[in-house]
């Protein structure tokens, strides 16, 4: 904050102007526009200048490509210069930038850092990210702490040091950093070598009352489950609903599911639906499943199975695995879209495929019969089999009826039997 500071322009055009202004409303205390024809210019800025506190702002081109390496003033003539910005963009790392980093001007180092850091007007380079980072967080910059706690998460221009991102992160945690508190609260949470629930609801609370969504989320989740805290499912739904208020989409389905069980709040269907349509539109998988059952079943609502398929779609594209297995029944039994066989046994196999024991049998079904592929005897005896191990009962029925087929075949007589795929019961999982 500049309240109560003195300024120095570089440049006295348009963009000075905006400078000049920006820096009125931050409440600076003095404002001094150097040119170079001006009462304040560059010959005599050192004398009036050079034992003063002062921030610095550049809004010259010196310093522009292709004349990179040149400053408009040399910083070692204002030792009490205490920041300095440059509105140069090509390059972000500007001479003048450089020069107040080596100087070591806090925010200086730290946009140098992340200049490295993002090969933004510089070659990406995460050594030289991590050093002037370092320089910057030892001065005891929050942002410069967190990207340091960041770097040895991660591994980035030194080695993965759990131990060294907590201190970081703890650094700029207890100065109000937001995200270093929700990320310390994850380290807490996750680590397997530093789990400390209690550890985490703490850090997590420090950011969700700064209104970190995440920290929201994360922190409802733990009163949900009473994990490092008491079980307190109305603590629970209050932050899903401040983190759903800010547009956190596994928040605002989670606050559906309390809506629709009651969960911390009264029972209300409608609010429940609300939030699942909000969620699900943001792409939510588990909101867009649940969002097709509802419209599937009716569910404080009139039966539409062309929505059900629609959200049944977003959720099955996504990998759900209940999603595939519902929308292979609706293409199978024409509805809320045409019969299409063919749709149907490719949804049955990719829920198969992530071990759904229903969607093994209804494979093996349409293998039996013949359903959107060639009817083969042996494929659908591998599929209940599959299914069987799995744990499917009617997988063992399937497969005496298809034994006892075969012995059929084999004196000459033929049997059809009709096979209905199962749908099987909605689960609704815990917040």
């Amino acid at each position: 904050a500049l309240t109560g500071q003195t300024v120095v322009i570089l440049g006295s055009g348009g963009t000075g102007h905006t400078a000049k202004a920006a820096a009125e409303e931050l409440g600076a205390a003095e404002i001094a526009t150097v040119s170079r024809t001006g009462e304040l210019n560059y010959e005599n800025l050192a004398k009036r200048f050079g034992k003063r506190d002062f921030y610095l702002i550049n809004t010259t081109p010196v310093g522009m490509m292709p004349q990179s390496g040149v400053s408009p003033l040399d910083l070692r003539q204002f030792p009490r210069c205490k920041g300095v910005a440059d509105v140069i963009y090509n390059p972000l790392r500007t001479r003048l930038c450089q020069q107040a980093a080596e100087l070591g001007h806090v925010t200086a180092q730290l946009n140098l850092g992340w200049a490295y850091s993002n090969g933004i007007g510089a070659p990406q380079d995460n050594d030289k990210a991590f050093y002037w980072y370092r320089k910057a967080a030892e001065q005891g910059h929050p942002t410069a702490q967190f990207d340091l706690g960041f770097c040895y998460v991660n591994g980035l221009g030194v080695e993965k040091d759990e131990h060294q991102a907590i201190g970081w992160y703890k650094k700029a945690a207890e100065q109000g950093h937001a995200v270093a508190q929700l990320n310390l609260g994850w380290i807490y949470a996750n680590s397997p070598s530093r789990k400390n629930w209690e550890q985490a609801v703490y850090w997590y609370k420090q950011a969700a009352e700064q209104g970190d969504p995440r920290a929201q989320y994360n922190l409802a989740w733990c009163y949900g489950n009473g994990s490092g805290t008491p079980k307190n499912p109305r603590k629970a739904a209050y932050w899903y609903e401040e983190a759903a208020m800010q547009n956190h989409a596994t928040a605002q389905y989670n606050l559906g599911w309390c809506y629709e069980n009651g969960f911390g709040v009264e029972p209300d269907l409608d609010k429940a639906l609300v939030w699942y349509h909000k969620s699900a539109l943001q792409g939510q998988i588990t909101a867009q499943y649940t969002l097709g059952w509802c419209y599937g079943n009716g569910r404080g609502m009139e039966v539409d199975m062309a929505k059900a398929v629609h959200w049944y779609t977003k959720a099955a594209e996504q990998g759900h695995t209940t999603a595939q297995l519902n929308l292979g029944w609706c293409h199978l039994n024409g509805k809320g879209t045409p019969v299409n066989r063919e749709e149907a046994l490719k949804w049955y196999l990719k829920a198969a495929e992530q071990g759904n024991a229903t969607a093994m049998f209804n494979v093996g079904n349409c293998y039996a019969h013949g359903y959107g592929i060639e009817q083969d005897d042996k494929q659908a005896e591998e599929w209940y089999l599959k299914a069987v191990r799995h744990g499917n009962k009617k997988a063992a029925s399937a497969l005496r009826h298809l034994a006892s087929k075969q012995e059929k075949e084999k004196k000459r007589t033929r049997r059809t039997e009709k096979s209905f795929s199962c749908l099987p019961p909605r689960e609704i999982p815990s917040p």
